[in-house]
């Protein structure tokens, strides 16, 4: 996913408000985060549960880009992880549709 984050405001934003609250606001943004894909999977086709879920993940989107800058996310471990876990889950779709074929 691109998106694009003005850094300035994080910056100033992470200056304003300093690291305790930053991380409180983290946590409670990726709580949102999954309380909005709970309610899109319990009402599919309320277009207004999909509105909401696609403002608390730009709400993550930001806060993530906040706590880099905080230097708690290195980007480079994060892709480590991304590729190490997406070739495990490739492997894992290969055993499944192995296992649905028979």
């Amino acid at each position: 996913m691109k998106v694009q984050i003005n850094s300035n405001t994080v910056k100033e934003t992470n200056q304003v408000w300093g690291y305790n609250d930053i991380t409180c606001m983290a946590m409670e943004e990726f709580a949102e985060a999954i309380q909005a894909v709970n309610k899109v999977k319990r009402f599919p086709k309320d277009s207004k549960m999909y509105e909401k879920l696609n403002e608390e993940i730009a709400d993550v989107l930001v806060i993530i880009d906040q706590l880099e800058e905080l230097g708690m996310v290195d980007q480079n471990a994060v892709q480590q992880f991304i590729d190490f876990k997406q070739k495990r889950q490739a492997s894992r779709n290969r055993e499944m549709l192995s296992l649905k074929a028979k």
